[in-house]
């Protein structure tokens, strides 16, 4: 006969797999781990947007130097005064200084709700830019 049967505790239940508690713990690990990822997601694109804004507000910007410095020297937009032109969804203004009868000084901002550029520039009468 079977000397062991007889004995029920003589070998403790061993059991294969893993605790509730492991469980718990390694589902905690892969929770906290999936929300920082989406987070850094989010983040990424809240920077990329706002990046994108940037640049758009320094080609405005750059257009519209380029626009004031195109225009003849006694043209309207650069008389002596503050300018302001809506250009959705940006604003656009401007600010001429006659320094002396031959130069003018301009001050051109564009801004944003959140973001703004700045730009000064000098157009004379004489000297013509291409």
């Amino acid at each position: 006969m079977n000397k062991n049967r007889g004995n029920r505790n003589s070998r403790p239940h061993q059991s294969t797999g893993f605790t509730l508690i492991e469980t718990l713990v390694s589902f905690f690990l892969v929770f906290m781990g999936v929300l920082f990822i989406t987070q850094m997601i989010f983040f990424s694109l809240d920077y990329y947007k706002k990046s994108l804004l940037r640049l758009n507000l320094q080609q405005k910007l750059q257009s519209e130097t380029q626009l004031l410095t195109s225009k003849p020297f006694d043209a309207t937009e650069l008389n002596t005064g503050i300018y302001v032109k809506k250009d959705d969804p940006f604003k656009i203004t401007w600010e001429v200084f006659d320094l002396t009868p031959t130069i003018k000084k301009i001050v051109l901002s564009v801004g944003h709700k959140q973001f703004s550029r700045r730009v000064c520039f000098f157009k004379s009468k004489y000297i013509f830019t291409i």
